[in-house]
């Protein structure tokens, strides 16, 4: 039997701590019922007892309504991963994540509570760290089989009796660490739920556990069981998402219920797929428009900040859903200007098709006059033109007037204007999402629209017509400012937004469910599996400064159609989430190597 890391050669010199120190080391009648060992022998394990002692301090003060600020935290993201910081003999908190069904085990060391950025290497080695937080997390898992449950209630019972009685707690004692050593050594060999298959280098090193994952929200303990998080408080507030049947939800926010759709609009009212899980920011969103409805200046526009692949739109989509409105979108580029927003006109041809003309700007006039009038008249060359002359052409139309008299009369191009998305909503009480607006280039395009997000604002069209924002319009920004190319959004803008959500990567399980049903992929362990890279990819390229790529959840997608195409899940990463990280060759192979070789390995 190969004897895990845990369990090396130094941490059976360790000293024992109180109240076990004055206990006989190793004994033969004590055996857990898991030792099938010829001598039955069972020892004591300093760093098992020490976890042991952390977890129940931790426990009885929690239990009797004490301050637990000095003794830790334990929890669990869902049903599948343990989270804890164990507090050191040192002062320095131990964070740990472990996941039940692989055995992946994340660690890190917040050495000055003041900079949570600062975290540094687990390594189990003689002279270093020797183990207990990572028995101290495995603790829920441990605790959840009989035999270790039975004897950690006695330790519990003798603590309140002050541990008066030696001979109860020795063997209390030889259980509890027999118990452990054998499960976690005998690991997936014992039967399920029982083998405690946990994973550690040979080295001793543990994977970091980096400020940015815990940040991002990767790691949620969305289920505390003792004390108050610290090295986690980030993750533990971010983005989380609690499910709600969709039949409690679509509909049931409607802020006009007697207002009659036309069949048009009924056929933009988004319908949420099945996989979708309803995080509860959205919630809180639909009930805020609901609810200050009836208020002076009711709550209309909102900002979903976020990585791609976090649900951006589609919270924006189930806000519709809920409120049974039509939804539409616009997605911005670098070089958007103010018309694109308010509309333009556009000719119409012979068969009455509006075809979209693109205004130069008067810098491209300037440059080019001949072109500019070529593209402005339709096809007319006029090799003399002035620019002067090509701004009055573009300047009549888009104040609505023909070209020139001449082409009215032999029927030639006609124009109108036609609403853009973003007009088209607030002419009729819409949701409306703009996406990316941090890309645009120009700072005072987003500024021009201040007018239409105060609520009941207006505005000027190109048409001369004056529009007023209809009082059920709903904006919802999607952006991210992290990425390449994102600029700040500017504050005039920001203040005008009631609420702005910050959304984090999903949680786990919902990465993989939502992966799997759109992939229809049914192989759910390897879809596990290539989830925790995509993961791992991500935090690697924050912490190694690499940005010019991304990796997240449509990456992960991506990875697993092609996956299922290729039957090769290196080769499919190469086209899919590596190319995607970074275009950097370099880059790639150290993702790679880092990342997915150990995790793929044949």
């Amino acid at each position: 039997m190969a004897i895990s890391k845990l369990f090396s050669d130094f941490s059976w010199r360790l000293d024992i701590p109180a109240p076990f120190d004055a206990l006989d080391k190793v004994r033969t009648d004590f055996a857990s019922i898991h030792n099938s060992a010829n001598d039955s022998k069972s020892t004591l394990h300093a760093p098992t007892l020490r976890a042991i002692m952390a977890y129940l301090n931790l426990d009885v003060a929690f239990t009797n309504g004490q301050a637990t600020d000095d003794l830790g935290a334990i929890g669990s993201q869902n049903s599948n991963m343990d989270i804890a910081e164990y507090p050191s003999g040192s002062g320095v908190r131990h964070a740990v994540v472990f996941t039940r069904n692989n055995g992946k085990l994340y660690a890190g060391k917040q050495v000055d509570p003041n900079d949570p950025s600062i975290v540094e290497e687990y390594k189990i080695v003689d002279g270093g760290d020797s183990g207990s937080a990572i028995l101290f997390a495995l603790i829920p898992h441990a605790n959840s089989e009989t035999e270790f449950s039975e004897y950690y209630n006695k330790l519990k019972d003798e603590s309140g009796n002050g541990f008066s009685d030696p001979d109860a707690l020795l063997e209390i004692a030889h259980k509890l660490c027999d118990n452990m050593y054998r499960r976690i050594n005998g690991g997936v060999t014992l039967p399920n739920g029982v083998g405690i298959g946990v994973e550690v280098r040979p080295t001793g090193k543990i994977p970091k556990l980096t400020p940015a994952a815990m940040a991002s929200g990767t790691y949620t303990p969305t289920n505390i069981t003792f004390g108050e998080f610290k090295v986690f408080t980030a993750a533990a507030t971010a983005y989380q998402t609690q499910s709600i049947p969709h039949k409690d939800f679509v509909g049931k926010y409607d802020i006009s219920p007697n207002r009659v759709l036309t069949d048009y609009e009924k056929q933009l009212v988004p319908v949420l797929p099945e996989y979708y899980e309803i995080p509860q920011e959205i919630v809180m969103v639909a009930k805020h428009i609901q609810l200050t409805t009836e208020q002076s200046i009711p709550m209309r526009n909102f900002m979903f900040r976020g990585e791609s692949g976090t649900g951006k739109t589609e919270g924006a989509r189930a806000v519709a859903s809920a409120l049974t409105r039509p939804y539409v979108f616009q997605t911005c580029s670098a070089d958007y200007e103010r018309f694109d927003f308010i509309g333009q006109h556009m000719p119409v041809t012979n068969k009455s098709k509006a075809v979209q003309m693109m205004i130069p700007s008067l810098e491209a006039i300037k440059a080019d006059p001949i072109t500019a009038y070529f593209e402005l008249t339709q096809g007319d060359y006029e090799e003399n033109v002035t620019w002067e002359s090509v701004c009055d052409v573009a300047f009549n139309l888009i104040a609505g007037k023909t070209i020139t008299p001449q082409q009215v009369m032999e029927g030639g191009n006609k124009f109108e204007y036609v609403d853009t998305p973003f007009i088209q909503a607030m002419r009729n009480g819409w949701v409306i999402e703009l996406q990316e607006p941090s890309v645009i280039s120009k700072p005072g395009v987003m500024v021009a629209l201040n007018s239409l997000l105060d609520n009941c604002g207006a505005i000027s069209l190109p048409t001369g017509e004056v529009i007023t924002r209809h009082p059920e319009t709903v904006v919802i920004i999607s952006t991210n400012t992290d990425y390449a190319g994102c600029r700040d959004m500017n504050q005039s803008v920001i203040s005008r937004m009631n609420l702005v959500i910050d959304f984090a990567r999903l949680e786990f399980n919902t990465l993989v469910e939502r992966a799997m049903s759109i992939t229809k992929c049914i192989d759910k362990i390897m879809v596990e599996r290539m989830a925790q890279a995509v993961l791992a990819i991500a935090n690697h390229c924050q912490d190694q400064s690499i940005t010019d790529g991304v990796c997240g959840f449509r990456e992960l997608v991506s990875w697993i159609q092609s996956y299922m195409i290729t039957g090769d899940i290196l080769e499919s990463s190469k086209i899919t989430v590596l190319s995607c990280a970074s275009s950097d060759s370099e880059s790639r192979e150290n993702i790679k190597s880092t990342c997915l070789d150990d995790a793929f390995a044949a």
